[in-house]
Parts: structure tokens; C-alpha cells; sequence
């Protein structure tokens, strides 16, 4: 009975996806826009540019290696067989996504005996976006379990150097892997890094030929101006994430509890490198990274959640051998409990996957968010039949703004994510406002909780993501008669989305300015005030 409900569990993520393809299906942009986190657009436009203009750009007119690799190329390839359309990108992404999480899943119940912990742990409000959001993690539990299997070391380094084009930072969990193998075999095992080293100087050189740096430039411009150390504190922002966790001990407690049985570990291996994972990764953002961390870095949380998962089957499955049924009362209310501890996040999936499904024929309007908002001002300027060269500019959350607008147009990403080396260089001289000063930019489109102000003058602190960042974002400033386009939106949280006439752009008033530079010199202070969340 219990691999009979285990298996059924696989139309699970299968519904989320057949409720995200409705949804783009049968309803417009502003509604769905969200089903991929706004990063996700830039690699949709980047494959799109790719397939269009043989050029590694999100939007003219600067190519960029802004990207995890392996998840650029896939997109790539599956834009040149099914096109470029935007309807058609977002359809390719959700399918490729679906398509890595089943794979997931029958790995799992193939390696493992159980596909339920898959199941749980991606369509999960705590993992969405590692799993579900169009973003590149979505492969990385798979070639994760590849590689803890893999005994066989040309194996083991295909799925190493996987993980590694994957994300780059998964290179943690090799390192992981093979420190707690040795220290439990007392054997050095290296043979597989005789593939992962090639293809680790591959990527690297190819990068450096291209695009003048060895590493994505979106990694550099995170780097901008921090102060080592100084960003220490974000390793606490993985604690939500480990609450879950905590949530599955207590669950696999109460029922090993209520059937005398005690847990054989059978995973302490990987349990134990997913451990050491996480101080890697939270150590290596802490200090070389000035910026927060997005869901989509918490995946170490999320394998170190199925694994505990993996052994809180193996508890249910041992008890119900030695009760002889799932339904023995001794077995059943514990099992109920767990259900209700583990299962709260994914039910929050499931709700949300519902109300897309159901759309704005059921008399919603769509939310607005900013991937609304940004859907709707880029169908604007289409409509406005703005000359095919006209230049816009904006830093964060713009990736469905630019995915949106097309390439008929030429866009410059402020914060350096999708841009070019030499922003950076400039960024780190602190003359990033130079550099756009030579861009012919037409429009410059913001969103903030909080602007400077001082009269009639607006202050524009970009870029505003960074904890960290002690030089590097600059201050820009327009007449309130320079904004051509507003809004506000957020309900509860409101955010003031401009658009402003960049080359009406004035000089910033002295007190504005030393405001903005007192700002600039405390962490966190910048980020804090343009945002509220």
C-alpha cells in the first residue's frame, strides 16, 4: 500500500505543470508572468538572442556571460527547435522544468525506493523557487543524486562537472561529498576530478576568450564594493529554510517514537556532506558576495530536506511492516501528524497552483506585482510605436520588462547582471554613472519604496541590491517634470515604479548627495532605504 500512494504522488508536480501551461494558455501575460522568477527571463532573452541575432545578449546592445552555463545552452537549444515567441519561451522553460523535476522524482524512487521525498520537497512553498521558477537549480537535485550514487568515478566525474555547469557554486557539494567519503573510507578518491578539472579550465578559458573574465560577470558585479565580512549575517537567512528540516526530524521522531523503532541512518553520508554544503556556500556569499541571497541559492537546504525526508520513509515503511498495515492506529495517527508537519508547504503550492489555474475568469484580476507591472509598461511603449533603436534603462527586477519589450529594442541592465565587463571595470572605479553617461539611453525605468527628494528633484540611488558595497552605486537625479510614465502598486508593501527622461537627468543637489554618500557608508543602509521587503 505505502509504494502504491508513493507512486501516485508523481501526478503531484505533473498537476502544477498542466495548471502553469493552462494558465499561459488561456490567459494574458500580466496574469502568469509570475509562474517564472523574474531572473528566469533573463535566460529566456538570452536564448532568444542566441537563436535571433547569434549574439550572448539579453538586449542589444552588449553581450554578456551573465549565466550559469549549462541551463543557457538547454534553453538555447530548445528555442532553435520550437522558437522564439515569448508564449512559446515561457511553454519551453515550464516544459524543461517539469522535465528535470520528473526526472527527480523517478531517479529518486529508482535509487532510493521512494519518490514521495521528491515530490515533497519540490512543489514546496519553501523550494519553489529552487524546483519550479524557470531557474537553473531545477537540475541540480538530479544530477546531485547522480552524483552521490555514482561508483563508478567516469561516472561521478560527469555528473561533478554537471552540477558544476549547473551552478557553479554546486562545486561545494563535490567538495563536500568526497571530504566526508574520505574521512569515513580513509581513501582519497581523485580520479573523477580528472574530467571535472578539464571541464572546470574549459569553461573558464572560453569565458576569458569571449568575454574577457573567467567567471560570470553577474557573480563580479556582487562583489562590487564589499567589504569582506561585512555580509556575514546573511548565513542566517538559510534558518527559515532549515526550520523545514527541523520539521521533518520532529515528524520522523513521532513516528519512530510511536513504533519503537530508531532510525538506521541509512543516509548519514549525504546528510552529513549537505551539512557542510551549507557552511561552504554560506561562508563563500558571506564574504565574497555583497549582495542577499534568493531562493533559488537555498537548494542545499532543500537536498539536505530530502534526505531526511528519504529516511522518514524508511521509519513509516519499517512500522508498517511490523504492524502489518498502514492503517494500525499505533501507525496511523503519528503518520497523520507527520503528514500535517511535512505537508503544510507544499498544500501552500497546491492553493496557488489552483488559483492560477482558475485565472481571471473567475472574476480575480490579475495581482500586481512588479512582473505585472512590468508586462503592462512594456506592451505600453509597444503600442507607442517608439523608433525600433530606442534605449532603456533599468536595474532591478527587470528581467520580464526587457524578456517583455523584445528585441526590437536596445536595454541596458543597470545592475551589471546581463551587462558587459566593462561596466564592472567602471563600477569598481566608481564611475559607473560615467559609463551610463555614455550609453544614448532614452528611458530610465525605477522602482522603489523610497526615493531622495528635496524639492522638486527625485535622487535615483542604482544599483540598490547590495549589502555590502562601500563604493560602486552612484546617484542620479531628475526634475519631477523629467517622469513621462508612474504608478504605485505592492498594497501593502507599495513600491513607486518611474519612468523617467533620461537625458533630462540634472545635476544632484549637494545635500542630496552627501545624504546618498552617508548612506552608501554603512551596510545595509541603501538597500534598506530604497526597499521594503
Amino acid at each position: 500500500m505505502l509504494k502504491q500512494i508513493d507512486l501516485s504522488l508523481i501526478f503531484v508536480p505533473v498537476l502544477v505543470f498542466v495548471a502553469g501551461v493552462y494558465s499561459v494558455l488561456s490567459y494574458p501575460p500580466d496574469w502568469w508572468v509570475n509562474l517564472v522568477y523574474d531572473d528566469g527571463y533573463y535566460y529566456l532573452g538570452i536564448a532568444r538572442s542566441l537563436v535571433a541575432d547569434g549574439r550572448s545578449w539579453f538586449l542589444p546592445p552588449f553581450v554578456t556571460n551573465g549565466y550559469q552555463p549549462l541551463w543557457q545552452v538547454v534553453l538555447w537549444a530548445s528555442a532553435s527547435v520550437f522558437g522564439i515567441s515569448d508564449i512559446s519561451l515561457v511553454l519551453q522553460v515550464l516544459c524543461l522544468t517539469m522535465l528535470f523535476v520528473v526526472l527527480f522524482c523517478v531517479m529518486s524512487r529508482i535509487r532510493y525506493g521512494f519518490l514521495a521525498p521528491a515530490v515533497v520537497v519540490t512543489v514546496n512553498s519553501a523550494f519553489d523557487e529552487v524546483a519550479l521558477r524557470g531557474l537553473e537549480t531545477c537540475m541540480l537535485p538530479l544530477f546531485a543524486l547522480g552524483y552521490f550514487s555514482s561508483r563508478d568515478w567516469r561516472l561521478k566525474g560527469v555528473f561533478a562537472s554537471l552540477l558544476f555547469l549547473t551552478r557553479l557554486d554546486a562545486l561545494a557539494l563535490v567538495a563536500a561529498a568526497d571530504f566526508v567519503n574520505t574521512v569515513a573510507d580513509r581513501r582519497v578518491a581523485v580520479r573523477h576530478y580528472l574530467i571535472l578539472v578539464p571541464v572546470v579550465a574549459a569553461y573558464a578559458a572560453l569565458n576569458l576568450f569571449f568575454f574577457q573574465t573567467p567567471v560570470p560577470v553577474s557573480g563580479l558585479m556582487k562583489s562590487v564594493g564589499n567589504v569582506p565580512g561585512e555580509n556575514l549575517r546573511i548565513v542566517v537567512t538559510f534558518l527559515p529554510k532549515l526550520t523545514y528540516v527541523v520539521l521533518i526530524v520532529a515528524a520522523l521522531a513521532l513516528v519512530a517514537a510511536a513504533n519503537g523503532l530508531w532510525p538506521k541512518l541509512r543516509y548519514r553520508r549525504e546528510i552529513a556532506s549537505m551539512v557542510l554544503v551549507h557552511v561552504i556556500v554560506g561562508l563563500y556569499y558571506g564574504v565574497m558576495s555583497g549582495w542577499p541571497l534568493w531562493g533559488w541559492y537555498f537548494w542545499p537546504s532543500m537536498l539536505l530536506a530530502y534526505y531526511v525526508l528519504l529516511e522518514l520513509m524508511h521509519v513509516v515503511e519499517a512500522a508498517c511492516q511490523a504492524r502489518g498495515s498502514l492503517f494500525q492506529p499505533r501507525l496511523l495517527v503519528p503518520l497523520l501528524a507527520a503528514v500535517a508537519l511535512v505537508g503544510v508547504k507544499p498544500a501552500g503550492v497546491l492553493v496557488k497552483t489552483a488559483q492560477i489555474a482558475i485565472g481571471p475568469r473567475s472574476g480575480a484580476s490579475a495581482e500586481e506585482t512588479y512582473g505585472s507591472v512590468n508586462v503592462q509598461l512594456a506592451e505600453e511603449f509597444k503600442r507607442q510605436g517608439l523608433p525600433a533603436d530606442t534605449y532603456f534603462a533599468m536595474g532591478d527586477r527587470s528581467g520580464s520588462f526587457g524578456f517583455f519589450l523584445g528585441n526590437g529594442y536596445r536595454f541596458f541592465q543597470t545592475e551589471g547582471l546581463v551587462g558587459p565587463m566593462a561596466y564592472y571595470l567602471a563600477m569598481r572605479t566608481d564611475r559607473g554613472a560615467d559609463f551610463l553617461e555614455t550609453q544614448p539611453i532614452r528611458f530610465f525605468i525605477t522602482d522603489r519604496a523610497h526615493y531622495l527628494e528635496e524639492g522638486d528633484t527625485i535622487g535615483v540611488m542604482e544599483p540598490i541590491q547590495a549589502l555590502s558595497s562601500r563604493i560602486g552605486p552612484y546617484l542620479l537625479c531628475f526634475s519631477k517634470s523629467a517622469i513621462v510614465w508612474q504608478r504605485t502598486y505592492g498594497g501593502s508593501l507599495p513600491q513607486q515604479r518611474y519612468v523617467f527622461d533620461f537625458p533630462a537627468h540634472v545635476a544632484c543637489p549637494a545635500t542630496m548627495q552627501a545624504d546618498f554618500l552617508a548612506m552608501r557608508s554603512k551596510a545595509r543602509a541603501v538597500r534598506s532605504f530604497s526597499l521594503n521587503f
